[in-house]
């Protein structure tokens, strides 16, 4: 099994508001202040085991299944599934 990410929106928590809630006034940090809130959104992600950011992720699985674990929660939606046919052929 291999979960790759694609993309990602960036969080929904805006930097002006982080500042705000800081009293930080300059834009020295601004940069260090996002990738605060980045990785605060990580730990919270890993921590409740819940995707708090729209992403998406290609899953790769080894042979077919009837039904498919899904190891992302929660899913919004599955926009393709592909399989290799018995001839080598990928499927839709």
């Amino acid at each position: 099994m291999s979960l790759s990410l694609v993309s990602s929106k960036p969080p929904s928590l805006e930097l002006e508001d982080v500042k705000r809630h800081l009293r930080v006034e300059h834009n020295e940090d601004d940069e260090y202040i996002t990738s605060l809130i980045v990785a605060a959104f990580g730990i919270a992600e890993s921590y409740t085991g819940t995707k708090l950011i729209e992403s998406v992720f290609k899953y790769v699985l080894p042979r077919f299944c009837k039904q498919i674990p899904l190891p992302v929660y929660p899913v919004i939606s599955v926009d393709s599934i592909i399989y290799v046919d018995t001839d080598g052929a990928d499927q839709t």
